[in-house]
């Protein structure tokens, strides 16, 4: 891993968002570091953020902090998560420095995020590495080959007619939901058939390929496109029976099991009318699926994937055509800054800047959908007694401004 380039791509990348008045300064200090070298500042005499008889740049402080903080991970064969043992470790030392303790817990915040994103550092939560090592070498070439198949056709759920301007359901969101599982899994600390893990890996990416069109649909049509929507987790099962052979399923048994779990990650499938237990004949013996659990985790995992990251850009919210509703939707998305999933519960961030129209309390309306789809499952899990606890967490600003609607 090249940590320099790096270390290099995030703190530009905060600077620029955070210090735009900075970025050529940045660029500057960049150019001048020697190949294979990471930047290195002098601090023995308390100038840091000193430069030219200047106070007020922060760029060497956040490029310190990011480099130091990027080189103790890479060193460090354990995975260390930044808000508990990393803060212990290295807080200290940069106070030490005289940084100021808020623009130390702001970079972290922001680095933590980054790593996350990317998976670096954390080998056994990189959801594909999490899925996959635990599959034999043929169960890791069959489900390869057939996410490399779903990734293609998901590409052209958002990108059709009306769909354009729906919420996420392509393969960014298949790879959240992916995290997500991985990360309740190993939070949960729970132990896996790999013929169960093949199977939760396959839902992930199968799970909405009931969005895609069907001959004669028009989705230029704002009544099919909702229609679609409503019925996707039937729509699912029928596209992997139809198209069972090119996804690259075992056969249409293998299609109906895995169509079953697909299905349940919509709140219209009473989890309980899927088998607990599934016999599945396959060319080495019966193996058994739970089914019920299965789904019940993929409903979790697609419920959880419920921030900021799933809109569409602002521009394609404008659209007059599609109905307000769509709207509502949009405003539970953009409220959710992020979601955590801890051991013993599961942490929501909201962000309200907006006032609502009529008066809605979209934080209110989140809460409540989201507690009634644990609802839906608890009962699966507290079988294995596994709990799930919500916690919400709520930043609220002073200047509230009423929230722009562009649709009559």
């Amino acid at each position: 891993m090249d940590i320099k380039k790096l270390a290099r791509d995030i703190s530009y990348s905060f600077i620029q968002e955070n210090l735009p008045h900075e970025v050529s300064y940045f660029e500057n200090i960049w150019k001048d570091i020697p190949d294979g070298n990471l930047p290195l500042f002098d601090y023995e005499n308390d100038n840091l953020g000193i430069v030219n008889g200047s106070p007020s740049l922060y760029s060497p402080e956040v490029i310190f902090i990011i480099t130091s903080t990027l080189s103790l991970l890479s060193s460090t064969s354990q995975d260390i998560k930044l808000e508990n043992e990393l803060y212990q470790r290295i807080l200290p030392e940069f106070k030490k420095l005289k940084i100021d303790d808020g623009l130390i817990r702001e970079v972290l915040s922001y680095l933590e995020k980054k790593i996350e994103e990317s998976g670096l550092f954390s080998p056994s939560l990189q959801p594909e590495n999490w899925f996959l090592q635990k599959l034999s070498p043929l169960q890791r070439e069959k489900a390869s080959k057939i996410r490399d198949y779903c990734q293609i056709h998901l590409n052209y759920i958002n990108s059709q007619g009306l769909f354009k301007f729906y919420t996420d359901h392509g393969p960014g969101h298949s790879f959240r939901i992916l995290r997500l599982m991985a990360e309740f899994c190993e939070t949960q600390k729970l132990q896996w058939d790999p013929n169960e893990v093949y199977y939760l890996y396959l839902s992930a990416y199968c799970h909405d390929l009931g969005m895609l069109k069907l001959h004669g649909e028009n989705f230029d049509d704002i009544e099919t496109c909702e229609n679609v929507r409503k019925k996707h987790h039937q729509r699912v099962h029928e596209y992997l029976l139809n198209h069972w052979r090119e996804i690259q399923l075992a056969n249409e048994e293998e299609a109906i099991l895995l169509g079953n779990i697909c299905a349940a990650h919509s709140r219209k499938v009473d989890i309980c009318d899927l088998p607990e237990t599934v016999d599945f004949l396959t060319d080495d013996g019966i193996i058994k699926i739970r089914a019920r659990y299965l789904g019940a985790i993929i409903r979790l995992a697609d419920a959880l994937d419920m921030d900021h990251r799933r809109l569409p850009p602002e521009p394609y919210r404008e659209n007059k055509e599609i109905p307000f509703k769509t709207d509502i939707e949009y405003w539970k998305h953009e409220i959710v800054e992020r979601v955590k999933i801890f051991p013993q519960k599961i942490v929501v961030a909201f962000k309200i800047k907006y006032i609502y129209p009529v008066n809605m309390n979209i934080e209110e309306v989140v809460k409540n959908n989201l507690q009634d789809e644990i609802n839906s499952i608890r009962n699966i899990f507290d079988a294995y007694n596994i709990p799930l606890t919500l916690e919400f967490n709520t930043v609220k600003s002073v200047f509230l401004k009423e929230r722009p609607v562009f649709k009559g």
